[in-house]
């Protein structure tokens, strides 16, 4: 019986952390995570967007090309704030060539590991 209860509380703790992964943070939390966290989001094309929050609210973002794709790696410099209701937003300055510029929000979480992530 102790057994079971030990079983059951494990699984329940870990219900919860499930749970809270997608718990967006609050505008103080994300202004105190973000400067210094690198980020990543996928493109409707599959290729990856990786840059680095600056404590000065600038970043460079690297644009890594897709799967079969010729292009190389491509980079521009961005800002980032946190809105009012706490939401994560990033302008990137592409050149218009390059699909540019590109304004964006995002509600943000932290996994289990701790690392910011992007809520769709």
């Amino acid at each position: 019986m102790r057994a079971l209860i030990v079983l059951l509380t494990g699984c329940l703790i870990q219900v919860s952390a499930l749970a809270d992964e997608d718990v967006a943070l609050t505008r103080e939390e994300a202004l105190s995570m973000v400067p210094g966290a690198t980020m990543s989001r996928i493109g409707q094309n599959g290729g990856i967007r990786e840059w680095t929050n600056d404590a000065d609210g600038t970043a460079t973002v690297s644009r890594l090309p897709g799967p079969g794709s010729k292009q190389g790696v491509r980079k521009a410099q961005a800002r980032w704030s946190i809105s009012d209701d706490g939401r994560y937003c990033l302008d990137e300055d592409w050149s218009t060539a390059q699909g540019g510029p590109v304004h964006w929000c995002s509600r943000v979480a932290r996994d289990p590991d701790g690392k910011l992530r992007l809520l769709r």
